[in-house]
């Protein structure tokens, strides 16, 4: 899926994770993100401990990051 929007190298997002707790139940968290690069079906972004990590165009519309996606042509 290709988007319209391009984020700039620098920029901080926050995505919704899913993660688990030390009960074992699991939780949503927001985590804060750098990114790195945008591709053009991916964002290559790294998070405060140094991990890197891609996220596809299609949970960045989830989260509500990118609002604009491209329309596929017939």
């Amino acid at each position: 899926m290709l988007c319209n929007e391009r984020l700039c190298p620098g920029t901080f997002i926050y995505i919704c994770v899913k993660t688990e707790d030390e009960n074992g139940k699991r939780r949503k968290k927001q985590e804060k993100y750098r990114v790195i690069k945008h591709y053009p079906h991916y964002l290559l972004v790294e998070n405060a401990f140094g991990f890197k990590k891609g996220i596809t165009n299609a949970e960045l519309a989830q989260n509500g990051v990118v609002t604009q996606l491209m329309v596929g042509t017939p």
